[in-house]
């Protein structure tokens, strides 16, 4: 193809200088995440380099490369840009600080975007589908997007370089501790050594005064299962490598590019900061993650063999320190570099949200479950959650299987009206979120007891759960109903014990004598000395013995007081509650299952007759 010379006469350079000193850009502001490499003074890519996953290529000075593959998705220089070959997928930018009479020179290139210089531009041969601006002159294949020569510095609409991050604050000393398997949160001194594992128990911070190291080297990065934690290392002096394997452990998604994305070194050494070696393959030698090099350069591949890096480089810090000559990066021959950027989502590491308590109740483990039950003594037959949550700036959003949010759905404390499941999730400003979940029972969950009651056994089995596999039954159910009366710090159980007809029910008889022996104490509610039904308190963990005693107990259950109601309240369908209501427990029943009774059959059955060994009260 022939090439087409344009020319601009050369204007005087101290007139040029205080041009470009004095133009303030005011195009596009370019995103250091968005670059795979940035030096401020450099970047130089070797032959037999590859680069792939895209990523913008750029320095305050100067771009070189003697690579034939793709060179990322533009290239930008505040200096000049110099390419032996390859392919460009976005635009070439060159603001020519120095006033250098070229710009930006290249041999074969592929450019898919816009070229933009000040002073002049040169490629040997290729294409060029966006335009060429220049404010001199341009030789090389036409642009199909169109040659626009002697453009001003306005015209030419250059980007503005990217800010780079200030340096992180390391406290880390020669004299912190020496170690290799590092702690999340620690600071160490100086790691030095040879054929060294390296791991990073976690996500967090760590941080180091100076690695060097030779020969071949592990790093390990361990995740230890989140699905968001990102490792942070930083390293107050240098970082040399030798031959380093990079691996990854226990991360969510399991790729090479998901555990770089999530990796983020920073070494603020002088000179050259990070060094890794070349190794014979590409498994022994390995990094993964951004390296951020503020005060020095970074050099991948020293030596022969071949070098795997995944994620970005970045030296120096741009704008804020041109003077700083060492801050460049360097890829050699044999390095094969994939783009992946750190992630910019979120690290929700410890983000949780936590059920304190159920109306002052703190809720418990019950077969895996967070569980509370309802208080029984609420007036008002409600109760409160209360939460407690790591995001900042949290929402909430409740939900419930078989419950009753009452009110608060949308905050921390919600108000609910009946047993059920109730789930909460939190998510923070910044996309994090957590959730919790809580099985809430009813205090009177006897009256629905799911135990059947065994042939040859007599005690009711209500009752059983206060001794069946419980070590402290006393310490489990106190307090927790008051609907059954519980005595004592032995745990001592109000019952019923319903005598079997036909046996001796006088005080010295065997019914009678048995329940003295298993620490029965008999209170009086106007029975005879002689009837078939007692009522007094019992060691719980006594019932097991009279359990078997079918030979003089039909039965022994729970003894319910009668309960006066706290205060009327108006209620649907009646006109007001009376003493009755608690008297039946009705009050707990709507509050533990959400249920009214309405359209429900009701039969009352009287146990006063049979209540004494003369049943001659045939008629009553």
């Amino acid at each position: 193809m022939r090439k087409k010379l344009y020319s601009l006469p050369l204007c005087a350079t101290l007139l040029c200088m205080a041009t470009l000193a004095s133009f303030k850009l005011n195009a596009q502001q370019l995103s250091i995440n968005d670059f795979f490499l940035y030096g401020t003074r450099s970047v130089a890519i070797g032959s037999s380099v590859t680069l792939q996953g895209g990523g913008r290529l750029g320095s305050n000075f100067q771009v070189t490369s003697n690579s034939s593959g793709t060179l990322g998705t533009g290239v930008h220089s505040g200096g000049t840009i110099t390419l032996s070959s390859g392919s460009i997928n976005g635009p070439v930018t060159a603001a020519n600080s120095g006033n250098l009479a070229t710009g930006f020179s290249g041999g074969s290139l592929t450019i898919t975007g816009d070229v933009l210089v000040v002073r002049n531009a040169s490629i040997s041969s290729g294409s060029v589908t966006g335009a060429v601006r220049t404010t001199g002159t341009y030789t090389g294949p036409a642009p199909v997007g169109g040659l626009f020569q002697n453009q001003t510095l306005a015209q030419l609409g250059l980007p503005t370089l990217p800010v780079l991050p200030s340096p992180s604050t390391i406290t880390a000393t020669a004299s912190s501790p020496k170690a290799t398997n590092l702690q999340p949160g620690s600071k160490y001194g100086d790691i030095t050594g040879k054929n060294l594992t390296i791991t990073f128990n976690g996500p967090g911070v760590y941080e180091i005064n100076s690695i060097n190291l030779s020969q071949t080297n592990s790093f390990v990065f361990d995740f230890k299962g989140s699905t968001s934690g990102k490792i942070y290392i930083r390293v107050k002096q240098g970082m040399v490598l030798g031959k380093v394997a990079a691996t990854f452990l226990n991360l969510p998604g399991g790729t090479s590019s998901v555990a770089a994305s999530r990796i983020f070194t920073e070494v603020q050494g002088t000179g050259t900061a990070f060094r890794s070696d070349n190794g014979s393959s590409q498994s022994n030698a390995r990094w993964l993650g951004t390296v951020y090099a503020p005060n020095g350069g970074i050099i991948i591949g020293s030596g022969t063999g071949n070098t795997e890096f995944i994620g970005a480089l970045w030296s120096g810090l741009g704008a804020a320190n041109l003077s700083n000559t060492a801050a460049t990066i360097t890829l050699n021959s044999g390095v094969n570099a994939n783009y992946v950027p750190f992630s910019t989502a979120p690290d929700c590491t410890g983000s949780s949200v936590s059920i304190l308590l159920v109306e002052n109740t703190t809720p418990s483990i019950v077969n895996g479950k967070l569980t509370a039950a309802l208080p029984c003594d609420d007036p008002d037959q409600q109760s409160q959650i209360t939460t407690s949550t790591t995001i900042a700036n949290p929402t909430y959003s409740w939900t419930t299987t078989n419950g009753n949010i009452v009110s608060g759905a949308t905050t921390a404390s919600p108000v609910i009206a009946s047993q059920g499941v109730y789930k909460v999730t939190v998510t923070g400003a910044g996309g994090c979120s957590a959730s919790a979940e809580i099985t809430v029972t009813s205090c009177v969950n006897f009256a629905g007891n799911p135990f059947k009651q065994e042939a040859g056994q007599v005690v009711d089995p209500t009752l059983t759960q206060f001794y069946t596999g419980n070590t402290n039954p006393f310490a489990t159910f106190q307090g927790e109903d008051p609907l059954i009366n519980i005595s004592g710090t032995s745990g001592t159980i109000l019952v019923e014990v319903v005598l079997k007809q036909g046996v001796d029910a006088s005080a010295g008889g065997l019914a009678r004598t048995t329940l003295a022996n298993n620490g029965f104490q008999q209170v009086s509610y106007n029975e005879t000395l002689t009837s078939l039904i007692v009522t007094g308190f019992i060691p719980s963990q006594n019932l097991t013995t009279l359990n078997l005693r079918t030979d003089l107990y039909n039965y022994i259950r729970v003894m319910l007081l009668p309960q006066s109601s706290k205060q009327a309240l108006a209620f649907a369908g009646d006109t007001i509650r009376t003493g009755g209501d608690t008297t039946m427990g009705a009050d707990l029943i709507r509050k533990g299952y959400n249920v009214t009774g309405a359209g429900a059959k009701i039969g009352v059955i009287s146990d006063s007759y049979n209540t004494l060994q003369d049943p001659a009260i045939a008629d009553d």
